[in-house]
């Protein structure tokens, strides 16, 4: 309730009730923004699959074992709003608000606790199918072939993390995979927090893409490619490492979201 709200109610004014919350201890706090509200039935359901996943033994073989991927859009031109120092009875400059229609490509990307396996740029404004998926399932196994000849030998099945998304999902998607004779493990729906992309390596590089600007997919692609190959060793191995305090904490607060 607002302290406005409480005021009509309590019959004072709105700074009255503001000081008492005060004096008791409260404070004012935007509350963080989640990916989804949680049903209960969805909550179940990432207690299930972390429960699943953490009881694989011995857990260290298994975590060597997955490869995971996502996608995330790059812009030509990166805008980020800056802190100010300016006088009290001053007004900072003003920051423009992006173009939702702003150039940008595609970024497909595999990796393990080893490093990057197979990345791509798709052509400006260009999404992922279920058809383009396929091709690029095809493209990640000759890639794992070529950066981990020894995998079958060392490793036995490929065990493929992604999330939900419906070219991951889809049928022909689900066929190719068991042509592969890949594992694909359980992803809950709604849980970027349980994706080592989305909590790991996709935050790094948005922090180097801040203010970026680049002139062409070559001049992008460049970039990328050297922020991948600044990432030490130890950087891929915390990434999949995390998952098992991820998955515990996931059931340690009842299927609630993991906050960072």
């Amino acid at each position: 309730m607002t302290t406005r709200k409480l005021a009509e109610e309590l019959g004072c004014h709105h700074s009255t009730v503001a000081q008492i919350l005060h004096d008791l201890g409260y404070k004012i706090k935007l509350g963080a923004w989640i990916p989804h509200h949680l049903t209960p039935a969805q909550r179940e359901n990432r207690i299930s699959i972390c429960s699943s996943h953490l009881s694989h033994y011995p857990l260290n073989n298994f975590l060597r074992q997955i490869i995971t991927g996502d996608e995330k859009w790059v812009l030509y031109t990166h805008h980020t709003r800056k802190r100010q120092w300016v006088r009290e009875a001053e007004e900072p400059e003003r920051d423009p608000k992006s173009d939702p229609h702003e150039k940008k490509q595609m970024l497909s990307i595999w990796w393990d606790i080893a490093g990057i396996i197979y990345w791509e740029l798709l052509p400006p404004s260009t999404t992922v199918t279920a058809t383009l998926y396929c091709n690029q399932l095809d493209k990640l196994r000759k890639a794992l072939t070529e950066v981990r000849p020894r995998w079958v030998d060392e490793r036995g099945k490929v065990r493929l993390l992604h999330d939900n998304a419906k070219p991951h999902v889809a049928k022909v998607t689900r066929k190719k995979l068991e042509k592969l004779r890949w594992q694909v493990l359980a992803h809950p729906p709604y849980s970027p927090d349980l994706s080592p992309s989305d909590y790991h390596l996709f935050r790094a590089l948005s922090n180097f893409l801040k203010e970026k600007k680049y002139d062409d997919q070559e001049h992008m692609k460049n970039d990328l490619r050297s922020f991948f190959a600044s990432l030490s060793p130890d950087f891929f191995i915390k990434g999949i490492m995390d998952l098992p305090h991820r998955w515990e904490t996931v059931i340690d607060t009842n299927g609630d979201y993991i906050k960072d």
